[in-house]
């Protein structure tokens, strides 16, 4: 492709090619599966980004993880869970064993730390961390204060609740955000894409203002 294309479709999925490690939850990757490439949003441009990637020192594709507490994340089409790192507690690590995932025990408890879970990737020696959701997954980030950065698409389609309440979930549930407690952020960058907007906010940088 030629130059000019590569470079916007690089601005516009920059975090997925940079990125050491994408992390999801176990929802998630049940109902997803994945991959999650800059390459599966845009085939065309696979060999700009495996070179952009190589220049960097970076492997080919980032490394998958997946967070679940009880090990249970049976993978849509029978994937293989072979290369997936799974971060998980003692019960989830007995039920993995033997699935040929890269398995990584964080403790005991039913709910595992966000705090805890960047520290163990950060020790695999991953720096630039990029989180897919689910929103249970971001709920413990951002309650860790884990998040630098906040990517959020505003959709020009309206959904609403209606009367199945509790069917639709927030960014992040169970995190009690306003009036007691608040996560500033600062608007890094805006970028329009038809009617999208694809927003980057920065949260770092609110906390320390």
């Amino acid at each position: 492709m030629a130059g000019a294309p590569v470079r916007e479709l690089v601005l516009g999925d920059g975090r997925r090619i940079a990125a050491d490690v994408v992390l999801v939850g176990a929802g998630t990757f049940r109902d997803h599966g994945g991959p999650w490439t800059a390459a599966a949003s845009y085939p065309d441009a696979e060999p700009a980004f495996a070179e952009l990637r190589r220049r960097e020192g970076r492997s080919l594709e980032p490394v998958l993880a997946v967070v679940t507490a009880s090990g249970a994340i049976e993978p849509k089409e029978a994937r293989s869970l072979d290369g997936i790192l799974v971060l998980t507690t003692e019960k989830g690590a007995d039920a993995l064993e033997g699935s040929g995932a890269d398995v990584i025990v964080l403790g005991r408890d039913a709910e595992l730390d966000g705090a805890s879970i960047i520290e163990r990737l950060r020790d695999r020696g991953f720096r630039r961390i990029l989180t897919e959701g689910g929103p249970r997954l971001m709920a413990q980030l951002i309650e860790a204060r884990a998040v630098h950065e906040l990517f959020l698409t505003l959709s020009p389609v309206l959904a609403g609740e209606g009367d199945r309440q509790g069917e639709r979930s927030t960014l992040a549930p169970g995190l009690a955000l306003l009036p007691d407690e608040r996560r500033n952020a600062v608007l890094r960058s805006a970028r329009r894409r038809g009617s999208y907007l694809f927003l980057r906010y920065g949260l770092e940088d609110a906390e320390r203002g």
